[in-house]
């Protein structure tokens, strides 16, 4: 089963949730910064979450990255 993923972000921070199986890892776009990233996740069935360190001004977006 290949991997189905949402994500969402608030004014600085988000998170990125995924269901099935396959590496992965989320990254924050931030603006006037660096990107910031998840740890990685290699889940195998059913649904992980993982939440993103919080941008220093805000965040544009949450990507999912395959691995």
């Amino acid at each position: 089963m290949a991997l189905s993923c949402k994500t969402s972000a608030g004014s600085t921070g988000g998170c990125a949730e995924c269901t099935g199986s396959g590496q992965w890892r989320a990254k924050a776009v931030c603006d006037w910064e660096g990107d910031r990233y998840s740890e990685r996740a290699d889940q195998k069935t059913g649904t992980v979450r993982v939440y993103l360190p919080d941008c220093k001004w805000s965040i544009e977006k949450v990507v999912v990255e395959l691995l």
